[in-house]
């Protein structure tokens, strides 16, 4: 019950960032935590190197100036292409507000 409350918080703290600026680019940190957040409670498996990979390459991407949901978009590419998943990035966008 702990870890549910702290991934709320979380959540709440990123809709309240992201709500307040429309043109607010997240940071890797709040891509990290609305991954986590959306992977709470759901079936889908992302283990450590993936990860890792889809920070890596949100950094990147973020680096050069994109949108951010120009940028979940390139990370969804390292995932499999099922309804679980696209879920999942359409949730990760949402927290982030772009």
């Amino acid at each position: 019950m702990k870890c549910f409350f702290g991934l709320l918080n979380a959540a709440l703290i990123l809709l309240s960032i992201t709500a307040s600026s429309p043109s607010y680019a997240a940071t890797t940190a709040e891509f990290m935590n609305a991954m986590t957040v959306c992977a709470a409670g759901s079936t889908i498996t992302i283990d450590a190197d993936l990860q890792g990979s889809m920070t890596s390459l949100f950094e990147k991407e973020n680096t050069k100036g994109r949108a951010t949901q120009q940028v979940v978009t390139e990370v969804g590419k390292l995932l499999p292409q099922q309804e679980i998943y696209k879920e999942y990035l359409r949730c990760v966008v949402s927290l982030l507000g772009n």
